[in-house]
């Protein structure tokens, strides 16, 4: 089984094509002592060739199976969240939303991942914005910004957090988001050009429609009561 793991291994290191790779873990025995070995190395290759469903179920054999139980919290960690970034790509977001919480609970206070598990923040919080479930996108989102002050998609975060503000009826707290994020200074954090320029746009589009809406309803006022005081 070693040798079959290493050859693999070998394999993907060198850049060989996942056919070969496939071939070398599938000779690892299924009830052998490498056995979680092998469902993970399937996992990958399934990667490799773009197959998310398939990557999925391999993912789930290791984390959802007693057979391997024993696994520890970093590997298990890590592999969480090879599943949770492959149902993210699938538009699966209810299923992130569910195995996210479930990580996040199991494993949160796990140090050695910090990293994987601030990822799993932001997949939920994510999938809930997408799932349109505001209120609980809310509580994601204020959760990652006062864990990490300096989040590297801080920006992105207050835009979406300001629309589940909003859309979840607190309109006074989402426009003073808007507000502060129109008027945050510029960050070279995304590395792209431009920076958190998008997100500032955004926010400022956001406030723009906000004045025409009211602009548009206190002319309509306006017109009602001439009308009527005109009768």
């Amino acid at each position: 089984d070693w040798y079959h793991l290493i050859r693999a291994r070998h394999y993907k290191s060198i850049g060989l094509k996942p056919e070969p790779v496939f071939d070398a873990i599938s000779q690892l025995r299924e009830d052998g002592p490498l056995a979680i070995e092998r469902v993970d190395g399937l996992s990958e290759v399934a990667l490799m060739k773009g197959d998310l469903e398939t990557s999925v179920k391999h993912d789930s054999e290791i984390l959802d199976q007693k057979r391997f139980s024993q696994i520890l919290p970093k590997r298990a960690i890590k592999i969480a969240l090879r599943r949770l970034e492959s149902y993210w790509k699938l538009r699966a977001y209810q299923d992130v939303v569910t195995k996210a919480g479930y990580t996040l609970l199991q494993y949160g206070t796990n140090t050695e991942s910090l990293n994987n598990l601030d990822r799993a923040r932001e997949l939920r919080a994510l999938a809930l914005y997408e799932l349109k479930n505001y209120r609980e996108a809310v509580t994601a989102f204020q959760e990652i910004l006062n864990l990490k002050s300096n989040h590297p998609k801080r920006k992105e975060f207050e835009y979406k957090l300001g629309k589940a503000l909003v859309a979840s009826g607190h309109k006074k707290e989402g426009f003073e988001t808007f507000r502060g994020l129109a008027k945050a200074e510029d960050t070279k954090e995304s590395g792209s050009k431009g920076g958190d320029d998008i997100w500032k746009k955004s926010a400022q589009a956001e406030l723009e429609q906000q004045q025409w809406e009211e602009g548009i309803g206190e002319a309509l006022e306006n017109t009602k009561k001439t009308k009527t005081g005109g009768l």
